[in-house]
């Protein structure tokens, strides 16, 4: 079993991380190009300002998945790091199980039928000549918040395992493998 959460893992990892490797270098030329024709041109353009927001909304749903298996999102750790490995456990498994899977599947179903509804009505981007691929910025939140599920039910797993076995840790191990998946 833990290899296959291991495998399941270094996949959200890697495609998490090879996505954000892509989408990242398009903020930044995007965030530029938008400062550069405001500031410079004097010739502000809303296309700009909305492909930026579309950029990093897809760089966030893309990597969140990436975030929690390396357990690099933010987490408040004043009450955590004070309970024993069990009751961290505990409350991973809780988390998981109570807000975490539920609130993934819940965005996903939407989502799925957002991204649906926007395809079949060839809806644009909010520009009046806007992008005619609103769809699939649209069916980036279902698909990140997969990965983001797929991450969940990985360390929910671990921690179900750790809690029958006493072997291995609660997960997401803090301070773990923090290196990239490739």
């Amino acid at each position: 079993m833990a290899r296959i959460l291991n495998a399941v893992e270094r996949a959200v990892a890697a495609l998490g991380l090879g996505l954000a490797m892509v989408l990242l270098p398009v903020l930044i030329g995007v965030s530029v190009y938008e400062i550069y024709t405001r500031k410079v041109l004097n010739a502000p353009s809303a296309a700009y300002y909305y492909a930026q927001g579309e950029a990093f909304l897809l760089l966030v749903f893309v990597s969140i998945g990436y975030a929690y298996v390396r357990d690099a999102h933010v987490r408040v750790d004043v009450l955590r790091d004070r309970l024993t490995p069990a009751a961290r456990a505990r409350l991973e498994l809780a988390g998981a199980l109570l807000f975490m899977l539920p609130f993934c599947l819940l965005v996903m179903y939407y989502g799925f039928d957002r991204a649906a509804a926007s395809y079949d009505v060839g809806q644009r981007s909010a520009l009046a000549f806007g992008r005619p691929w609103r769809w699939l910025v649209d069916a980036v939140l279902p698909f990140g918040m997969g990965l983001f599920g797929l991450a969940v039910l990985s360390a929910a797993l671990r921690n179900l395992g750790f809690l029958l076995t006493g072997r291995g840790g609660p997960a997401p191990r803090a301070g773990s493998d923090t290196t990239d998946p490739a």
